[in-house]
């Protein structure tokens, strides 16, 4: 495995954890809350969710890492920046319009 699967897989697994906590997030968006557990309902969803999230992305980035050649990772390297604004941007908006 070269320095370039590496860094492919790395970024991988960012974007996998960025994606797969917002779609958890937002697919509790309908759970009701029970005002009296206000720690239980806030707290212990968010360390769930992000633990799952980092599962997912150390996963993706390892799968990447190991499965892609070199070559192959350079040039997604090379787009990938564009798809990293992409989905941060669109992530961060669907977290501010869905609370």
């Amino acid at each position: 495995m070269s320095r370039a699967s590496w860094a492919l897989g790395a970024a991988v697994a960012g974007l996998a954890g960025v994606v797969s906590y917002v779609l958890q997030r937002l697919s509790a968006l309908g759970v009701a809350a029970d005002p009296t557990a206000a720690l239980a309902v806030e707290h212990i969803p968010f360390y769930w969710r992000f633990a799952l999230a980092v599962l997912h992305a150390a996963g993706a980035g390892l799968l990447v890492a190991w499965g892609v050649r070199e070559a192959e990772a350079h040039r997604w390297l090379q787009r990938l920046p564009a798809v990293i604004v992409a989905l941060c941007v669109s992530a961060m908006v669907a977290m501010w319009v869905w609370p």
